[in-house]
C-alpha cells in the first residue's frame, strides 16, 4: 500500500477526512430533519384529530343546552299549573277550616258532614 506523500498527499487525506466529515455531519442533519418531519405531521394530524373532537364537544354542549332550555320551558309550565292547583287547594282548605260545624257541640258528626261534603265535590262521586 503506497502512503501518498508531500503536501499534496497530507492535502487530499486532509480532503478525504473532510469528506467523510461533511458526509456523517449530512447523514445526521438528514436524520433530525426526517425526524423532524415526523414529528410536525404526527402534530397535524393529532391537532386535526383533537381540532375534530373539540367540535363533537361544543356540538354536544350546545345540543345540551338546547335540551335544558326546552325542559326549562316545559318545567316553568309545570310550576306553573302546579302553583294554581295549590291556590286552589288552599282555598278550599281555608274555607272548609273557617266554616262554623255542621253539628255543634258534636265534633265527630261535624267532621262527618265536612267529609261527605268534601267526598262530593270529587270527581266521579256519587250523587
Amino acid at each position: 500500500m503506497n502512503l501518498p506523500t508531500g503536501v499534496t498527499g497530507y492535502a487530499l487525506i486532509g480532503l478525504g477526512v473532510a469528506l467523510a466529515a461533511s458526509l456523517a455531519a449530512n447523514a445526521a442533519v438528514g436524520h433530525l430533519w426526517l425526524n423532524a418531519r415526523d414529528e410536525l405531521a404526527t402534530a397535524r394530524s393529532e391537532s386535526a384529530q383533537n381540532a375534530a373532537q373539540a367540535k363533537q364537544c361544543s356540538d354536544g354542549v350546545a345540543s345540551l343546552q338546547s335540551a335544558a332550555e326546552r325542559r326549562a320551558a316545559l318545567a316553568e309550565g309545570a310550576r306553573d299549573a302546579a302553583m294554581a292547583l295549590a291556590t286552589q287547594a288552599q282555598r278550599r282548605a281555608t274555607t272548609i277550616l273557617t266554616k262554623p260545624p255542621a253539628v255543634p257541640g258534636n265534633d265527630c258528626a261535624s267532621a262527618r258532614a265536612q267529609v261527605d261534603d268534601w267526598l262530593a265535590t270529587r270527581p266521579g262521586a256519587a250523587k
